[in-house]
């Protein structure tokens, strides 16, 4: 590149092309003048007086100067450091450009349109520059790390970090776009967005200067117009796709990561199927695979031999087919790779969908291993609308291959005489870890041993699993002395299990394979000697439902030991019921047992973590497993107790340290459920008394019961204690109201929200208006509100100072106690090993890390963040009510406190999840913004400008529906002509004129304060984000690149979003008008529940830490009584709002989506009552299904 040169003597110069050691330099963005104007390469080369007679000059001159007072001597300005007469060098600079800024050490942008002398402040100035309309200029805001801007009398208006937020809302560019983000992490579609409304000079340049956004090159050709420029760049970002997803590949991708991928030991690679899989697997259309067979035959075998080689080549997602549950949980794990937030992606299928195409171009395998349940609705797990992910099923159901229109089927057969014979060689005789179908295994063998190994192929059917189980068995180190192939043959058939014959899933097994399952693995289930602790353990991995939820309960079991044995109870501990059966979970009891069962194929391991304390993967096959259960149900059920107690430890043991809510333990929740519907009695032989085993259930659904107040108001007793605070913030937002809107020009502010708004309309009723019997007064009576087109398109056009109204005193005091609160508690109560995991984090590993890190703690933050408002909310309160409240709650300076039994943490979650203050604070906020926008439009002109525009107004929404009604158009309006030029009345000009005061002008107050509610609530989210990002900055000694991406992706989760509610959300929460208080007390509901939670944790309290008392069934009982008085009294304040005559969204909703959390709060308590099985449980099963009845009788449209 060349570069201008600023010597002492103020002249300035034009280097030669430099093509290494390339000096420090500014660089200048601007906009041109007219051609002649501007300073050429030639006029700077051959006449240096010409030039500096240019109008074009200034600019140059300013760039120097402002470059020399930065100590560059360099510095690069386009006008006149290109020869654009050498195409070749145009070319290069063109698609140079984007790198050129981005290397620069300062960026100046000059804007000559923009004076420091003129009457408008910078945002009003910087709103109306032509900068922000150009093409070239994208590329110059974004590229550069440092980025300031100057007024055309050479003054410095900002730069790219101060004036971030004026920025996104002029180019729409996003704030981490701005802040240096990779544009890679960005959409293809976001990125054009940016530059969709700029213009260029040269048609083709709108194509051209989005090189660098793309990080792609190409030739320039002028002349070939816009439609084929872009099509030549759309083509070189698919490839540069592509060849960024082969490097990945080829490098793995361990953002997307299973443990049920593994390379098996002793495994026989069956060739014809690795064949069939590559070439079925390699098409470019759309392709679905499916390997279907009798269990045990090596479907999963071979589908995980072929994803093991695969996974360097393409992206693979192996997704567990047991049930909808399983498969659900695994699209959600691994949406929680890709962006650290399931939940918050609530559709976590689309969500991976998008993610695969835009990521990795499609370039996907998906494995569903065992989906044989005939009830699940596969069709929407397959992608059918995406062709190049692939898909693959290992199925015993044949019929399913018609069912999802499959591409390619293998039926996988049990093994002939001479594959059969093979693999029990190789299990006898060979060491090898895998061998190839068809080498050779060199063994020694009499006629009689090789007759007898036939003999065995054919009595086992040729069933791999069973040969392999079988050949293990009679290897000489085998653990079953004095016994080869022959006597293996002459051992007696026992009487044949009838729970087996019975069972449809071995009706085409001979009695051979259980023979061979009852040879094999006599000598562990005898539990002789060390093989009792791994006969312990198969009957413990047979009860739990996946790999999943037996590698969480071995965690837990860990944990309760870990935290206990250094307890000054210790002594008491391990003499509990649970504790003495489980012990065969001790770390080396429990690898000796699982080395067992592994030598012998009861399990496949794989141990994927480090560490004494590792917890591998750890599976048995479903036809081992339905074995066992069926041959050895009571020693398989006898764990029942024993899980439920582990799992009402994690839960008591995550509120307690409030840390992380419990939904982690749902998939164990799940489990135990349909354990308990199948064998409701099972727990009454348990180690564990019903007593104790009911408390998960109990808090299980408390919590449940707990999200339905997050839709429901707190009642005015609460609110009252914001009154004072109300007053004083409302007369701060009407001041500043005046002060922000003082110089708006709110005509033509509503002349583009006219203009949005057509367009919103357009689109809603070319929606609607699909319905055959569509008409006009639809629009009016339905898609007008339900699509939101007033809102939203009031939203677009709403002007930018809205957004600093709610920048008052106290709610910055409000911010500053939030960031302050966030910080102290992440460091009190995020666990450590959260900040241990992040000081060895290398830049080229950081994108990776950080969606797993929030993947890991997001939760936690989520409850933390919840924990701080409730202590900064309720600091707002009057004096009696903080005086009631010192109490209550322990002094933060002592983290040690407690409240009876409860921690700090504990007792602050179990108090903001029933009567929460941000419910009361955000209800009050939202009256307050309400009350202080009509007292501004009161004493403003705003309202009177928007009547005068109503014609404008009726005029574009009227051509925006004919033009959604297309060729219907004719008929909806009674052939009528445009009302606006009809010269008499219209029936769409009736209508309008009906709907046109409480729409518009009536709807104006609330429309602003939403935008203002809006960006209060927001900058809240921010001040908790910020708090974040100041303990980890201090953590990783001020890394802030890092920590601001860390904190992006954390905060983006909807967990924690949902706490900043909206002004539609803060409606559900204040259902009263806005301008009238009721008399109503506190609700009920808040005292029950809380009681019935203390009642609950203190019960667990003395399970799991005191172990002085054991829970008994009177406290039991009464636990379960008071969780039925919260559930009734919610019922009916649910109810008595959804009954109240002509609800809205904002009324009624709040009310019909807590009503939803019923159903899964009536789940647990039912099972609860199977388990305590008592009168008085039975009697409060009655009273539930009473509950349940009235509820299944109200629906929100009919009350609407």
């Amino acid at each position: 590149m060349r570069l201008l040169h600023s010597k002492k003597d103020g002249t300035i110069s034009l280097t030669d092309d430099i093509i290494e050691d390339i000096p420090a330099y500014a660089i200048l963005s601007h906009t041109w003048g007219r051609d002649y104007e501007e300073v050429t390469f030639k006029d700077i080369q051959d006449d240096p007086e010409q030039a500096r007679s240019k109008a074009g000059y200034r600019k140059i001159e300013f760039c120097g100067k402002q470059a020399a007072s930065d100590r560059l001597e360099y510095f690069w300005v386009d006008t006149c450091c290109i020869d654009k007469s050498n195409n070749a060098e145009l070319a290069e600079a063109i698609n140079s450009m984007f790198r050129w800024y981005h290397n620069a050490a300062k960026c100046y942008v000059y804007l000559a349109d923009v004076s420091m002398s003129s009457q408008d402040d910078i945002d009003q100035a910087l709103q109306k520059s032509r900068w922000f309309t150009r093409g070239w200029t994208l590329q110059e805001l974004i590229a550069p790390v440092s980025v300031e801007f100057f007024s055309s009398d050479n003054m410095q208006l900002g730069d790219k970090k101060s004036l971030e937020q004026q920025l996104f809302n002029i180019t729409g560019v996003a704030l981490a776009a701005l802040r240096g983000d990779p544009l890679d992490s960005f959409s293809v579609e976001q990125r054009m967005a940016w530059a969709e409304k700029r213009t260029t000079k040269k048609e083709e340049d709108k194509a051209y200067s989005l090189l660098g956004i793309f990080n792609v090159f190409m030739s320039p050709i002028y002349g070939e117009g816009t439609e084929h420029a872009f099509y030549r760049l759309e083509e070189e970002i698919k490839k540069r796709a592509k060849a960024s997803i082969d490097r990945n590949l080829s490098q793995g991708l361990p953002m997307l990561r299973s443990d049920s991928i593994f390379l098996q030991e002793r495994l026989l690679v069956l060739a014809d199927v690795q064949s069939f899989l590559t070439e079925a697997l390699s098409c470019d259309e759309h392709v679905r695979v499916i390997l279907h067979g009798l269990p045990g035959v090596g479907k999963s075998t071979m589908a995980r031999l072929f994803a093991h080689n695969a996974q360097k080549t393409r992206v693979i997602l192996w997704i567990p087919g047991n049930s909808e549950a399983a498969i659900k949980q695994a699209f959600e794990q691994y949406a929680m790779q890709l962006c650290g937030s399931y939940q918050q992606c609530s559709e976590p299928v689309s969500f991976i969908a998008g993610q695969l195409c835009e990521r990795f171009s499609g370039h996907c395998l998906i494995v569903f291993d065992g989906l044989n349940i005939p009830l699940i609705n596969i069709q929407q797990y397959l992608f059918a609308d995406i062709k190049e992910i692939k898909i693959l099923i290992t199925t015993r159901n044949k019929d399913l291959a018609p069912y999802i229109k499959a591409t390619h089927v293998l039926q996988m057969n049990p093994l002939n005489k001479q594959l059969g014979q093979y693999l029990l060689n190789v299990y006898m005789d060979t060491d090898s870890a895998s061998l190839t179908a068809g080498q050779a295994v060199q063994a020694e063998q009499t006629l009689q041993e090789r007759d007898a190994r036939r003999r065995i192929v054919k009595e086992l059917g040729g069933l791999p699993l069973a040969i392999a189980i079988v050949g293990v068995a009679l290897r000489k180190e085998s653990s079953i002395p004095s016994i080869n192939s022959q006597a293996y043959l002459a051992w007696a058939d026992e009487v044949k299990d009838i729970l087996l014959e019975q069972d449809p899933v071995f009706s085409d097994y001979s009695s051979s394979v259980w023979k061979a399952f009852q040879f094999a693995f006599q000598g562990i289930l005898q539990g002789n000697g060390i093989n009792q602790y791994a006969a312990f353990m198969a009957h413990f991995a047979a009860s739990c439902e996946d790999a999943s939820n037996l590698a969480e309960y071995i965690r837990l079991y860990r944990k309760f030991r870990t935290r206990n044995t250094a307890s000054t109870r210790s002594a008491a501990i391990p003499g509990h019921p649970v504790i003495g059966q489980l012990r065969f979970l001790e770390t080396g009891f429990f690898e000796l047992a699982i080395k067992a069962l592994a030598a012998v194929n009861m399990v496949t391991v794989n141990w994927t973590e480090d560490g004494p304390n590792s917890v591998p993967y750890i599976e048995m096959h479903s036809l081992v497993r339905r074995w066992l259960v069926s041959t050895n149900y009571n020693k398989v059920s006898t764990y029942a107790g024993s899980k439920m107690w582990l799992l009402g430890f994690g839960m008591y043991d995550q509120l307690n340290a409030s840390r992380v809510g419990t939904s982690r333990f749902e998939p164990l929740l799940k489990e135990v459920s349909e354990t308990l519907l199948k064998s409701p009695r099972i727990l009454e032989d348990s180690h564990v008394p019903a007593q104790e085993a009911v408390f998960p259930l109990l808090l299980d659904a408390q919590i449940k019961l707990s999200k339905s107040i997050d839709f429901l108001p707190a009642g005015s007793a609460q609110r009252s204690h914001l009154h004072q605070f109300s007053r004083e913030l409302e007369s701060e937002i009407k001041s500043s109201y005046d002060d922000s809107l003082e110089d708006i020009d709110w005509n033509s502010m509503f002349q583009a929200w006219a203009r949005e708004l057509g367009e919103q309309v357009e689109y809603a009723v070319e929606y609607d208006a699909q319905e055959d019997d569509y008409m006009l007064k639809d629009f009016f009576l339905r898609t007008l509100d339900s699509h939101g087109c007033i809102p939203i398109a009031f939203g677009s056009e709403a002007p930018c100072q809205l957004h600093y109204v709610g920048q008052t005193n106290r709610i910055k005091k409000i911010q500053a106690d939030i960031t302050t609160r966030t910080e102290y508690l992440l460091i009190e109560y995020l666990a450590q090993e959260a900040f241990r995991q992040l000081p060895a984090i290398t830049p080229e590993e950081s994108s990776a890390f950080i969606r797993t890190w929030a993947e890991r703690w997001e939760k936690d933050v989520t409850e933390i963040i919840r924990n701080c408002l409730a202590e900064v909310f309720v600091k707002l309160q009057s004096a009696a009510d903080t005086q009631r409240l010192a109490t209550e709650l322990p002094s933060p300076s002592n983290s040690t406190a407690v409240v009876g039994s409860q921690s700090l943490g504990g007792y602050m979650q179990l108090w903001t999840n029933s009567s929460d203050p941000r419910n009361a604070f955000f209800a009050i906020l939202r009256r307050t913004v309400k009350a202080a926008t009509k007292q501004f439009l009161d004493s403003c002109p705003a309202v009177e400008i928007l009547n005068e525009q109503k014609v404008t107004f009726m005029d574009m929404c009227e051509r925006a529906i004919r033009k959604g009604f297309s060729d219907r158009a004719a008929d909806a309006f009674r052939s009528q002509p445009l009302s606006a030029e009809a010269g008499t009345d219209t029936v769409f000009g009736i209508l309008w004129e009906l709907a046109w005061p409480g729409r518009f002008p009536g709807d104006l107050d609330n429309l602003i304060a939403a935008e203002t509610f809006a960006a209060i609530s927001d900058n809240l989210k921010d001040a908790a984000k910020q708090g974040f990002s100041s303990t980890f900055e201090k953590h990783l000694n001020n890394s802030s690149s890092f920590v601001e991406k860390l904190a992006d992706e954390v905060f983006s989760a909807s967990a924690i979003s949902n706490m900043f509610p909206n002004w539609i959300l803060s409606g559900w929460i204040d259902p009263l008008s806005d301008d009238e208080d009721s008399n109503d007390e506190e609700p009920a509901y808040i005292d029950l529940i809380h009681e019935s939670k203390q009642q609950a944790i203190s019960a667990m309290k003395s399970i799991y830490d005191d172990r002085a008392s054991i829970a008994d069934e009177d406290t039991a009982v009464q636990a379960l009584k008071s969780m039925f008085d919260c559930r009734k009294v919610i019922h009916d304040e649910v109810m008595d709002r959804l009954n109240q005559p002509g609800l809205t969204d904002r009324t009624g909703m709040g009310a019909f989506f807590a009503k939803m959390h019923f159903e899964d709060c009536n789940k647990s308590l039912r099972l609860a009552c199977f388990v305590l099985q008592n009168g008085a449980s039975e009697d409060f099963l009655g009273s539930l299904d009473h509950l349940i009845s009235v509820e299944k009788n109200w629906s929100f449209s009919e009350a609407r």
